[in-house]
């Protein structure tokens, strides 16, 4: 995560947060507090107020695809698989997917890890609930209910990938539109339109496994 005096940016993996990061420190001198990708929950509480906490979410479809081209050419991690196999295999199944960091992380954060495999979401469910809820354990846990869940997360501010700029400037202020706008952009995705990678089958299960987050942040293929 990444600290101003005024805001927190609570970064999750691959939505477009290191646009966001490298745009803070620039203009806004933001620091990394514990590690780049610590959850809400680790954020001590005596840097909460008056502090405004934010995250960005993203579309399931591409963010899954632009997560497996990220284990495969900069992780090196899951070469020799497609990406039906990745998501049929995998991303349904988070532990797998998560064990990839390394072991001193693992070691020093073990609560980044679901305590079983079989849990009832995808591997972008738990993300968002690992990065954006105080209280995850419940749902990694398969407490009956997950699915009614109604307090979806405790950031402030919750941006989009698709709208990411234009929700920069609501929250920072008109008088940063143009540096926002005028920052290079970070990371861009060089692979196909997303839709090429799924066939119905693929759609379905990210459907099933995802279904409740994604209806709540209206999003769909």
């Amino acid at each position: 995560m990444y600290i101003t005096d005024k805001h927190i940016f609570i970064h999750m993996n691959k939505t477009g947060g290191v646009f966001v990061k490298d745009w803070m420190i620039a203009n806004m001198g933001a620091k990394v507090l514990k590690y780049k990708h610590a959850p809400i929950r680790m954020l001590p509480d005596k840097y909460i107020v008056p502090r405004t906490t934010i995250g960005v979410t993203r579309n399931p479809f591409p963010w899954y695809v632009s997560y497996y081209h990220y284990h495969q050419q900069e992780a090196g991690t899951y070469r020799n698989i497609s990406f039906k196999e990745y998501v049929l295999r995998h991303t349904m199944n988070p532990r797998p997917l998560l064990s990839l960091m390394g072991k001193k992380v693992r070691k020093k954060f073990p609560r980044l890890y679901p305590p079983n495999t079989k849990l009832p979401m995808g591997a972008w469910t738990y993300h968002f609930i690992n990065y954006f809820c105080y209280d995850s354990i419940p749902y990694f846990k398969q407490e009956p209910g997950w699915a009614k869940w109604n307090e979806w997360h405790d950031l402030d501010v919750l941006w989009r990938t698709e709208t990411l700029k234009r929700d920069m400037t609501r929250t920072f202020g008109e008088k940063y539109t143009s540096r926002i706008h005028g920052f290079k952009k970070r990371n861009r995705s060089k692979h196909k339109k997303y839709q090429l990678y799924y066939d119905n089958e693929m759609i379905d299960l990210v459907n099933k496994r995802e279904g409740v987050l994604m209806e709540r942040l209206g999003y769909e293929f």
